[in-house]
């Protein structure tokens, strides 16, 4: 089977959203989402490959490079999204050729020093049985249940819808996570609408404190918040922010919030439930030590950093 692999162009963009929509793959993918979503991240740094058979495109993969900070170092992390390969040539070794591609270019060009992907059922063993990756610690996943006694409760927060209503732009991350700024938030949630994201302004004795990034989910006709991100400059006023949340989603009606754990940072209630491994966290660096060593990370994240939410 003659084939040839080359840089996904802006030319191609529509016919990698059709591949996509007509093979299973993400159905977001549009012309627009890829421009915005590879192209403005505000790290300037990706990898998408494409392979062609008979002049046809066929399947790609792509990455997105963020900055993490790792054990007290910031170091530049490539994250495998969108990878896909037809039905014509699925099984056919196309997966790992076109991931191949973004490694070499993200270690050599963009100078990645390692990836960490959530992968699927399906993706899952070809990560780890063919393209050297391990499993890392995945944080347990809290849902919190709707509680009425919240409704009892005076939290002051209010809800913005506009970046420009965000007074202080100072971001706080945690060490072993996406190190984040204003700009990069902002672009993470461009996209979405008033009725996808709710931004709130929470304050604590008549100050701000923080803000926070909560989507819509909606399965099996029940509506739930998911905490996506935070925003402030003091850590300590993160326990006080999600508390906020926890009463934002019970006073607005949801049936709870959904949550990644932070050890010492998350409110305990007694409405909740923790789930264990909830995702598929696989690491890869450039040496096997290195890897190891990666995989063993407490790793801090929030829902913001997955692209499947």
């Amino acid at each position: 089977m003659e084939y040839s692999l080359s840089k996904i162009s802006t030319e191609n963009h529509f016919e990698i959203e059709q591949l996509s929509l007509k093979n299973g793959g993400n159905p977001n993918l549009s012309e627009k989402y890829i421009n915005h979503w590879y192209y403005n991240n505000p790290s300037k740094s990706r990898s998408l490959w494409k392979v062609l058979v008979g002049g046809i495109i066929e399947g790609f993969a792509t990455t997105n490079n963020f900055v993490f900070q790792i054990e007290h170092t910031p170091v530049l992390i490539a994250m495998p999204q969108n990878l896909l390969t037809s039905i014509k040539i699925r099984g056919k070794g196309f997966f790992e050729k076109l991931y191949k591609e973004t490694e070499h270019e993200n270690i050599e060009n963009n100078k990645a020093e390692s990836f960490i992907v959530f992968s699927n059922e399906l993706s899952s063993p070809i990560f780890l049985n063919k393209l050297g990756y391990v499993k890392a610690k995945c944080p347990p996943v809290i849902f919190s249940f709707f509680n009425p006694l919240d409704f009892f409760s005076t939290p002051d927060y209010k809800r913005i819808y506009s970046f420009d209503d965000i007074n202080n732009t100072s971001v706080f991350s945690f060490d072993n996570a996406m190190q984040k700024t204003y700009a990069h938030l902002q672009w993470r949630y461009a996209c979405y609408s008033a009725t996808q994201l709710h931004m709130i302004e929470v304050k604590k004795e008549g100050a701000v404190t923080g803000y926070a990034f909560l989507k819509v989910e909606k399965k099996k006709g029940i509506s739930f918040l998911i905490l996506m991100d935070i925003m402030t400059e003091n850590k300590d006023a993160i326990h006080h922010i999600i508390d906020t949340c926890y009463r934002y989603a019970s006073r607005n009606f949801f049936a709870g919030l959904v949550l990644f754990d932070i050890p010492g940072f998350v409110p305990k209630r007694t409405l909740r439930c923790t789930f264990n491994n909830r995702f598929n966290v696989l690491v890869k660096s450039k040496a096997q030590e290195s890897t190891i060593r990666l995989s063993k990370v407490p790793f801090c994240f929030f829902f913001g950093d997955l692209d499947i939410v």
